[in-house]
């Protein structure tokens, strides 16, 4: 089966190499974003997938437009398909008539369409994920579905161990997927019964914690769920305190823990809310690295 692989972040690399090690699959062209520049020296910064895919000998082409970029229609004239993962770009009409396009989404359709199935699944706690492989049409994630597979979100995850968890799974279910594509029923999405929810793009504000305002089981959640990008975080004066790892105190300690800061015999630290408390085990203050909860505790001055 010849094939078109669309995908920019580390999601789609991990399907991509999953794919391209089947020999039922030939992978005759891998389309990305281009490269960007990041971090503070603003140095150019290839994709996931350009990197994946040069490694893995691939023919790479870099479009940031596939909308006016007609080169892409040449590009797809010869395969059997189109694979989409995490591309970021709109997939045009002009393209959906001309080829078949299968996209591979982090979430159980039609829960969660848009930019971030993933990070909503925990900010909303719920207790399970999955991946869906569906036809793609011209509206967003609104294709018919082919494929569902259901993963239980643990206690402790959070959207980094979910996305390599998903990418894994979704790597698995589209090769099971396509080798069986004659002999699968369609389901559409409006015969689900769910009402779909549009998710939005994550931006820094969004890991804001404000321990007045939440509880701390609701904090527990930003802090998994804007993990390992864009970080939550409170603040402590006119300084920012990033919060890695936390853990919520039992409910029935929390009456012997006092203070909105505050460390006990143990030195642990302890983050009073407006419901709750938690325990804050990896921080990174303003400025400075990575550090334990308690050792940021023994040198914080108010």
């Amino acid at each position: 089966m010849k094939i078109v692989y669309f995908g920019t972040p580390d999601f789609a690399s991990i399907i991509l190499k999953k794919l391209s090690s089947d020999n039922y699959f030939e992978i005759i062209k891998v389309i990305t974003a281009y490269d960007k520049k990041t971090g503070r020296k603003m140095e150019l910064s290839a994709p996931d997938v350009k990197i994946c895919a040069v490694n893995l000998g691939l023919s790479v082409y870099q479009t940031d437009s596939c909308k006016n970029d007609t080169n892409v229609d040449e590009i797809i004239k010869d395969a059997d398909l189109c694979v989409v993962a995490s591309f970021g770009q709109i997939i045009p009409k002009r393209l959906l008539d001309k080829k078949r396009f299968i996209n591979v989404h982090a979430s159980i359709l039609p829960k969660y369409r848009g930019a971030s199935p993933i990070q909503s699944a925990i900010l909303n706690g719920d207790k399970e994920t999955g991946v869906t492989i569906m036809d793609m049409d011209e509206d967003l994630d609104t294709g018919d579905i082919l494929a569902i597979e259901k993963i239980k979100i643990e206690d402790d995850d959070t959207a980094e161990t979910l996305f390599n968890k998903l990418a894994y799974l979704g790597s698995d279910t589209l090769i099971k997927t396509l080798k069986n594509l004659d002999n699968i029923q369609k389901v559409k999405q409006s015969d689900t019964g769910i009402e779909p929810i549009i998710t939005k793009k994550i931006h820094k504000e969004d890991a804001f914690i404000d321990p007045s305002k939440i509880s701390a089981k609701k904090a527990d959640l930003i802090i998994r769920g804007m993990y390992s990008w864009p970080i939550a975080y409170i603040n402590l004066g006119d300084k920012k305190l990033q919060i890695h790892k936390a853990y919520v105190v039992p409910d029935d300690q929390v009456n012997k823990i006092e203070g909105e800061i505050k460390n006990n015999t143990s030195k642990d630290f302890y983050l009073k809310f407006k419901e709750g408390i938690l325990r804050l085990d990896k921080v990174k203050p303003e400025g400075k690295n990575l550090m334990d909860g308690k050792a940021f505790l023994l040198g914080y001055r108010k």
